[in-house]
């Protein structure tokens, strides 16, 4: 298409005339016309609407048809249909948009005078679906938008302050709402709903919700616990991401140790399998030996390690195995609880003194084992979950299942499920002993009460009796009756000093005592193989406190059978409650095994 004016010009108009016919056409000088350029067309017009403004200048000083200006206009739409992406990752869009495509472009790219610029190379393709929906085309160099997107798909994460660093090179919107998803935990928290008469009718969980990150915009970082790991990859991998983790390790310790041990074969695949990631919850049932895959890790990895357990009885239990079992002084062994606060880089810590000295360990270890951790409650297991900086984590656990149903948190931060072997397992495996009696006995009254026990305790005198309760008055009248009668018999309670417990269970073991009463404080951590008979004197509704206190007689010795005994008030309305909640643990005593095969197991 050709221009030419076809009047004289005055200097004023003509310069005017040169400035807008340059943007669209080249001169010829053989024919002293001006022929339009579509590159210069597309180069220097930025939208439809700026060119129909340029032929209303353009016709003021040549005579241009309206079958001209259409052509132009066609020309230049169908030009514009295909868009060029340009090595800044900017692009023009020449004609009219709907309304929602430009919402959706600018979510994904800065816009500016017309001119839009890709947030992040790796939304190229949602571009190109959305300008395909308007009927255009996106043209770029492949190889150098390969590049680009390869450069953009790269994070890293670094360790600093006790939390991870994960470093963007652009932001990405869509993998930051999954991460800030994926690093949103929840929890339950148990609410009791009472009746009219004020008693306990049911319990509500309440979802509580931790925002578990924390984000800089400007730097493109997301900080959020170590514990999270897993979480923080899994998301980035699936989403096309090459991770880049820089984390400096603790040194390995310089400890003298050496494996005392061998591990069974159930014990041997649930290690390989931690052994993995070295992350992960282990769940084995109670007697099933979990400490030792738990010791193993700590003998292979030989890195800075701390133990957290739930009573001081676990606490001595564990002290005790790491020196027989991996051969380390008792001085080299850390404790936290009871008010002492040796920290070594092998530490055993109570729970709930962890979350008071945080601050104080938690950048000192590399592999944190969470013993009992079904049984922590969580917003204690968080506080210490969260906030150590352990890379290597290892979860110990009864039970996969927690009633408050926290096992989300549990798996969150100490590491998914990764083997469950339950009672019937064992029994098959000849590590725990069976169960041949388990009955219940309902009484009025405690008169009652205490008598069916001493007729328990008379018909099994020469057995090794542990008599559970919940008050520390039950378990001292108790006390006394049996010591009373001659019976061979020691007390352990909250208040029972460390000497005398100590004294007390050996003499357990060696069989100068023959019956120990006990409050709550041997649920967990006593070691006993030849214990044989369990009294439920009194006991809560929680089904892992039932649990727990059947395992302790459930230790495996060649021809051994235990009994479990529960006593049950029927005059106490809350006594009888806490019954019927608990009563289901008995199926998974009393159920044999059926078809379960040991190789199996291992496929």
């Amino acid at each position: 298409m050709k221009f030419k004016p076809t009047r004289y010009l005055k200097p004023k108009e003509f310069d005017k005339y040169l400035k807008t016919i340059r943007r669209i056409a080249d001169f010829n000088p053989l024919e002293k016309v001006w022929i339009l350029n579509t590159r210069k067309l597309l180069k220097n017009i930025d939208h439809e609407r700026e060119l129909i403004r340029l032929l209303d200048e353009l016709a003021k000083y040549i005579p241009i048809s309206e079958d001209e200006v259409r052509k132009i206009l066609n020309t230049y739409r169908e030009k514009s249909r295909t868009i060029v992406l340009d090595k800044d990752l900017t692009f023009k869009v020449r004609i009219n948009l709907s309304r929602s495509t430009f919402r959706e472009l600018v979510k994904l790219c800065e816009y500016s005078r017309g001119k839009f610029r890709l947030r992040n190379p790796r939304y190229v393709h949602e571009v190109e679906e959305l300008l395909h929906k308007e009927g255009l085309s996106l043209k770029y160099d492949k190889d150098i938008l390969r590049r680009a997107i390869a450069e953009a798909s790269i994070c890293s994460i670094t360790r600093k302050g006790g939390y991870i660093r994960v470093k963007f090179k652009y932001f990405d919107q869509k993998v930051w709402e999954k991460l800030r998803d994926e690093l949103t935990l929840s929890y339950y928290v148990e609410k009791p709903v009472f009746d009219e008469d004020g008693n306990l009718k049911d319990i509500e969980y309440i979802e509580r919700r931790i925002k578990a990150y924390a984000e800089d915009l400007k730097d493109l970082c997301i900080e959020t616990a170590v514990g999270l790991l897993d979480r923080v990859i899994e998301v980035l991998e699936r989403e096309g991401y090459s991770v880049d983790i820089d984390i400096m390790e603790l040194p390995t310790l310089d400890v003298p140790m050496e494996q005392r041990f061998k591990l069974y074969p159930y014990q041997e695949a649930a290690y390989r399998e931690w052994l993995k990631r070295k992350r992960g919850t282990i769940a084995i049932f109670t007697r099933g030996g979990k400490s030792f895959i738990a010791m193993k890790a700590i003998i292979d990895l030989k890195k800075p390690t701390v133990i957290f357990v739930t009573t001081r009885e676990l606490a001595q239990t564990w002290r005790g195995y790491i020196e027989r079992y991996l051969g380390i002084p008792s001085p080299l062994i850390g404790y936290l609880g009871e008010g002492i606060r040796k920290i070594t880089p092998i530490t055993i810590a109570i729970y709930n003194s962890a979350v008071k000295y945080i601050e104080l360990i938690k950048d000192k270890f590399e592999l944190s084992i969470f013993d009992e951790c079904h049984h922590v409650p969580a917003r204690t297991f968080k506080e210490v979950a969260l906030k150590i900086s352990a890379l290597y984590r290892m979860g110990l656990s009864a039970t996969p299942k927690r009633r408050d149903r926290n096992e989300i948190l549990l798996y969150a931060l100490a590491g998914e499920l990764l083997i469950n072997i339950d009672y019937a397992q064992l029994l098959a495996l000849k590590v725990v002993a069976p169960i041949e009696t388990f009955r219940t006995y309902f009484v009025e009254g405690t008169e009652e009460k205490i008598s069916t026990l001493l007729d328990i305790v008379k018909k099994h005198k020469e057995s090794k009796i542990i008599v559970y309760t919940q008050l520390l008055k039950s378990a001292d009248e108790l006390y006394r009756q049996l010591r009373d009668r001659g019976f061979r018999v020691a007390l352990i309670t909250g208040r029972t000093a460390e000497n005398r417990r100590k004294r007390a269970f050996k003499d357990f073991m060696k069989g100068a005592v023959n019956i120990i009463v006990t409050t709550t404080v041997l649920d967990e951590g006593i070691t006993v193989p030849d214990a044989d008979i369990a009294i439920i004197y009194e006991g809560t509704g929680e089904p892992r406190q039932m649990i727990q206190r059947i395992g302790r007689v459930l230790g495996f010795l060649p021809g051994k059978t235990a009994k479990v005994y529960e006593l049950v008030d029927v005059t106490n309305k809350k006594e009888l409650r806490a019954h019927f909640r608990r009563k289901w643990v008995k199926e998974l005593y009393t159920i044999p095994p059926q078809g379960f095969r040991i190789d199996s197991f291992f496929q």
